[in-house]
């Protein structure tokens, strides 16, 4: 399982049950709705495809309603076009019937002589010349047609154009209704546009977290304070290029993860991902690159648009993008850790000591018990190497932890919240049949409340039906068991130790007493996996297929 995960933007090439579902099965761990595009009742349908398809998959996809925001554009041109000509002047106003009209009024007043407004993406670029009461002269820096609703930006000059609009007001009620687990806020200024807009969530009843799309240049000034309040930031590499000088927005991408991931709060990169997939099979050199280098830079998450909402190969491209960023984390190995601490110290300092101890024992990966998610965000900034298997008791929460870099959600539904035996929660995850036996996995949890949050515990588990445990010598082993040397079987359970016999032809031996260590010796050099000592709580039987940890000596029972 990929450690960096992925969002798709469902749209015409890719709102049919069947590709969306191609696209689940090949990495994508949430569904994009851009409301750009939509009215707010076709929330409701992709709400019934995910929750269809992840029943039939067993998966936790997610839902992010982007949220349009207060956008400046042209508005209303006669013919639809205007041929812009370099070195002409043209009068713009802030209302209809105007040479050029922008949509929102008190933008004009915010003018001087001397600053460029870009329109059209930054195809076309215009310096103000004089400013008047009710519109300003502007002289054409490039050629090029302008078309009734451009985008307009004007880089460097705070737009008071509000936060929300009564459309997104709207997406806003009918994604808290749909349960969105996330909603992506656009043209985020400051650290108060957060908020507000997490107010108006909350206030609905919703539990929908925001992620803070980056794209204007007040937005990446205050990148840092933006992203204290924010669960995710985006960084939106559209309108931010128009913004900023195109030169400058490979750096700014770099310094926009560094800030989020230093902070502990994940990064999305978004637009031209995969471009070229649009028309194209394949992504292209340059495409593969970019991928590569957003893995090195620390991203969590990879957005793609166009390429799979009005692409010719949907499916394609997620698993084109699933290839390449996996190939890239196990080229590149172990990623940096954020340099602050993310939330409880307490808790931050488990986390940190579950990565340790991972690492020296080599687990196969780490189970975080999580109330709210906070300890399956921890250890994913962390960058631990390993799957972190999110254990959760709510649908919506799995959901949420299903975008987090590295997190595996583990849906115990049946299981009590309020549990305190660990025993039982261990069968139940077992159960699942995520965890193979007899693996050593790293368990994170609250004392004596393993769900109830407020994370103090780290320990080792062995995964299986336990049987017993020795003091072990060579490596792991596995196989079915046989009391005596002419038996069909692997391994051999010596209910003595002595050492007599031709014990080399086994894969391993298990002694319940201690044989001479010149045996141990001879035997080892053979390459035979010994369990010296050894007690049963439930004796093993002939035939039974069981496996050892030779770092804990446990004894496990093998599922046939």
């Amino acid at each position: 399982m990929t450690g960096l995960k992925i969002i798709a933007t469902i749209g015409p090439s890719s709102a049919e049950k069947g590709i969306l579902k191609k696209m689940i099965e090949n990495g994508a761990s949430a569904v994009r709705i851009n409301t750009a595009h939509v009215d707010t009742s076709y929330l409701r349908y992709v709400r019934k495809i995910i929750d269809e398809i992840n029943d039939e998959l067993n998966s936790h996809v997610g839902m992010l309603v982007d949220l349009k925001g207060p956008e400046l554009r042209v508005s209303t041109i006669d013919h639809e076009t205007v041929t812009i000509h370099a070195g002409m002047h043209y009068n713009l106003y802030e209302q209809t019937g105007g040479e050029i009209s922008l949509n929102r009024e008190n933008v004009i007043s915010l003018l001087t002589p001397g600053i460029v407004i870009k329109m059209s993406d930054g195809r076309l670029s215009f310096r103000v010349k004089e400013v008047f009461d009710d519109h300003c002269s502007v002289e054409a820096m490039l050629n090029g047609n302008l078309r009734d609703n451009s985008r307009v930006n004007i880089p460097g000059v705070p737009l008071n154009l509000g936060v929300l609009t009564e459309r997104d007001r709207r997406f806003i009620r009918e994604g808290v209704k749909n349960h969105a687990e996330y909603f992506a806020m656009s043209f985020v200024q400051q650290q108060e546009d957060v908020l507000l807009v997490e107010e108006e969530i909350r206030k609905r009843g919703g539990q929908g977290e925001i992620i803070a799309k980056i794209e204007t240049l007040k937005g990446y000034e205050n990148i840092r304070e933006i992203a204290e309040v924010s669960e995710m930031i985006m960084v939106a590499r559209g309108d931010l290029g128009v913004e900023l000088p195109l030169a400058e927005i490979g750096i700014a991408q770099k310094h926009i993860i560094r800030v989020a991931h230093n902070l502990g709060r994940p990064a999305i990169l978004a637009t031209q991902i995969l471009e070229s997939m649009v028309d194209s099979p394949e992504p292209t050199r340059a495409e593969i690159s970019d991928v590569t280098n957003a893995v090195i830079d620390n991203t969590d998450v990879l957005m793609l648009s166009e390429e799979i909402a009005i692409g010719k190969y949907p499916a394609r491209s997620v698993k084109y993008l699933q290839r390449i960023s996996d190939f890239a984390l196990r080229s590149i190995g172990r990623l940096t850790e954020p340099e602050t601490y993310y939330g409880n110290e307490v808790t931050f300092a488990i986390c940190r000591s579950a990565k340790m101890v991972a690492d020296v024992i080599d687990a196969s990966g780490i189970i975080a018990f999580t109330r709210r998610g906070n300890t399956a965000k921890m250890l994913s900034v962390l960058r631990t190497g390993r799957t972190v298997y999110a254990v959760v008791t709510d649908t919506f929460l799995a959901r949420k932890l299903n975008l987090l870099y590295g997190v595996r959600p583990v849906l115990l539904s049946s299981l009590n919240p309020a549990t305190t035996n660990l025993k039982e929660v261990l069968k139940v995850i077992y159960g699942t049949k995520l965890f193979m036996s007899g693996r050593r996995y790293v368990l994170v949890s609250g004392l004596p409340y393993f769900l109830f949050g407020g994370t103090n515990d780290v320990r080792v588990v062995t995964m299986g039906e336990y049987m017993g445990r020795g003091y072990p010598f060579g490596p792991d082993a596995s196989g079915h068991v046989v009391f005596s040397e002419e038996g069909e079987g692997n391994i051999l359970v010596v209910d003595s130790g002595s050492c007599s016999g031709d014990l080399s032809k086994f894969k391993g031996v298990i002694f319940t007493d201690r044989p001479p260590r010149i045996c141990l010796k001879t035997l080892l050099s053979m390459g035979v996996a010994l369990l010296i000592d050894a007690q049963f709580s439930t004796p093993p039987k002939k035939g039974d297929k069981i496996m050892w940890d030779s770092k804990s000596g446990i004894i496990t029972r093998v599922s046939s």
